[in-house]
């Protein structure tokens, strides 16, 4: 009875995500904008501000940033504004969450042969082999400023309107999942890109964040100035 159960139920969320792709798939040209609005623009400008970042300035292992599973992250979150359903965002985010938790297994490497998990195994092992694995492992703390990292260098485009939409449209439901997790994450990437402090990044060199912020806003003057230059008359 209880195996019967859990088919209906999987038959029944099928069915619901199925019906919400068709909605969606009607009505996406009217909910979501057809272009960058204001909000993604000054995010997006705000992430090329944080480009210079590196893995250190947020406490996170260069090895963790670099593996197979945050680069899958990274390429997932670029195509975030071509799904059409709000549920497929939410998955997909889920989705990137879960490569950069899985990922950060990886870091058992740095303790010793007793902890070390191998890539091979990352990629062979069960799914919830891998999950447990990663909460023992590498706390979700721990892999929040990893995520970030992520969100920075993919600069997904329309990035606040993706996270609204999914915000929107998203069953009360859902929000308890992995799925609402994932989206608060990506808030919190977003509030970190609009309102980054030097207080908290480490590994700060002296004068570090003053001469970066300084070359980014020469860097933006001077492009600026090409784009007004008038045309050669010869």
């Amino acid at each position: 009875d209880k195996l019967q159960q859990a088919i209906e139920v999987d038959e029944f969320s099928c069915m619901q995500t199925s019906l919400a792709r068709r909605f969606f798939a009607q009505l996406h040209r009217r909910l979501f904008p057809k272009s960058p609005t204001s909000k993604d623009l000054h995010l997006s400008d705000c992430m090329t501000r944080m480009a210079w970042l590196e893995p250190k300035h947020l406490d996170v292992p260069s090895a963790l940033a670099e593996t197979a599973q945050a680069k899958k992250a990274v390429s997932t979150l670029r195509r975030l504004h071509e799904l059409q359903s709000p549920g497929d965002m939410l998955a997909a985010m889920a989705y990137a969450w879960r490569g950069i938790t899985e990922a950060a297994c990886l870091r058992a490497q740095l303790l010793g042969p007793a902890a070390v998990l191998s890539s091979e195994s990352l990629e062979n092992g069960s799914r919830d082999q891998r999950l447990s694995t990663c909460s023992d492992a590498f706390g979700a703390d721990e892999a929040t400023p990893l995520f970030i990292l992520a969100v920075l260098r993919a600069r997904p485009p329309m990035f606040s309107s993706v996270v609204a939409y999914a915000e929107s449209f998203a069953a009360r439901s859902q929000m308890l999942t992995e799925q609402g997790y994932a989206l608060a994450q990506a808030q919190s990437a977003i509030s970190f890109a609009e309102n980054p402090r030097p207080d908290q990044l480490s590994n700060l060199e002296p004068g570090e964040w003053e001469r970066r912020s300084a070359e980014v806003t020469t860097a933006r003057v001077g492009h600026a100035t090409s784009n007004c230059r008038p045309p050669s008359l010869a």
